[in-house]
């Protein structure tokens, strides 16, 4: 049988290897800090895309789907991704720099049009910067392509329609006819 001195040295050395308090804090900050500097790089992804002769790097996150390839429609201003979404729903955060992609109109910010397989899923923009505009967008299971419509691709301007300015006519005055009296 095991003495009483015997147990008391099991129970040390099994004690041992359990770190102190110092040592789980020391762990808890380090797992802390870890967690908030891997928060900041938020895009793990990046895709290539050419517009006329000139390659662009998109940053994107996609849960819960996967995005395959990317290409720009320069006639209707606009990126179409190849997606797979694989959950019941798939959220895609993408980012575009303005000078390579926005949408504005007379100056300002403009909405951007987005059709997933034809349809207009909900999107929300989540930042807009001087630089930048990301936006989230929420697609459902099955989603194969997302078509995202801007008005502008680089130096590459969408081309507005003139409007025509309202001619405005000057009234004409109608001198009073003044009859000349007739001769018999």
């Amino acid at each position: 049988m095991l003495s009483n001195n015997s147990v008391q040295k099991i129970q040390s050395e099994r004690l041992k290897n359990i770190p102190n308090l110092n040592s789980l804090l020391k762990i808890s900050i380090g797992l802390i800090l870890f967690t908030i500097i891997s928060t900041a790089f938020v895009y793990a992804d990046t895709i290539s895309v050419d517009v006329e002769g000139t390659s662009y790097d998109v940053d994107y996150t996609a849960t819960g789907m996967t995005v395959s390839a990317i290409e720009a429609d320069t006639d209707f201003i606009s990126l179409i991704l190849a997606v797979e979404v694989t959950d019941s729903t798939g959220i895609l955060d993408i980012a575009f720099e303005r000078n390579f992609f926005d949408s504005i109109y007379e100056g300002l910010d403009d909405d951007f049009i987005i059709l997933a397989d034809g349809d207009e899923p909900a999107f929300t923009e989540i930042e807009t910067t001087s630089t930048s505009r990301t936006l989230s967008i929420e697609l459902p299971s099955g989603t194969e392509e997302v078509e995202i419509i801007g008005s502008v691709f680089g130096s590459f301007a969408s081309v507005e329609e003139p409007t025509e300015t309202p001619k405005t006519e000057t009234p004409k005055t109608e001198t009073p006819k003044t009859e000349t009296p007739k001769t018999q």
